[in-house]
């Protein structure tokens, strides 16, 4: 074997060698970055919980509330109910909300809960295509289905509770 010969196998080698060692920096290097994404994609999550916690609206409790803050509840739920339900899903709610639906004590918590959902999906710069998804395929569905039995037997102009109408459904505080 000529001494060119031996150079160029030796420079191969030398070659080989570093390629390698360049090969296990490389994988090191990825796991480090994988190990990074994953880190990110948590604080990413923990940040839109941290959001989530932040714009979210805990439904009213109408139970003890004094004369003054069951009014201004009813006046928000009120808004919601006639400037949002039944504009946006008239023909959907059509047959179960009736407009007694502030004398049935359970149709306020309904809609109460279901009022706070929507708030803290859409009351934000970017709604969650999550929460929408699950609010109409699963909140606003569930809540139909529970007022059409809590409000059975009531009609456009007919209240079923006795009595047909009442002026306060929950015992206020005073």
């Amino acid at each position: 074997m000529s001494e060119a010969s031996i150079a160029l196998a030796q420079l191969v080698y030398r070659l080989r060698t570093q390629l390698e060692g360049l090969q296990e920096t490389v994988s090191r290097h990825a796991a480090q970055l994988a190990d990074l994404a994953s880190l990110a994609q948590l604080m990413q999550d923990h940040m839109g919980a941290d959001e989530e916690r932040a714009v979210a609206q805990s439904a009213p409790v109408w139970v003890g509330l004094s004369q003054q803050e069951y009014g201004e509840q009813l006046r928000k739920l009120t808004a919601f109910v006639d400037q949002h339900l039944r504009v946006a899903y008239r023909d959907y709610l059509d047959k179960v909300l009736h407009d007694c639906w502030a004398q049935h004590p359970p149709a306020l918590w309904e809609l109460g809960n279901l009022w706070a959902e929507w708030n803290r999906i859409y009351d934000r710069g970017q709604p969650s295509l999550t929460g929408a998804l699950t609010w109409h395929d699963r909140w606003l569905p569930g809540v139909k289905g529970r007022l059409a039995e809590i409000m059975q037997g009531c009609r456009k102009d007919r209240c079923s509770k006795v009595g047909g109408t009442v002026l306060n459904a929950w015992p206020v505080a005073k």
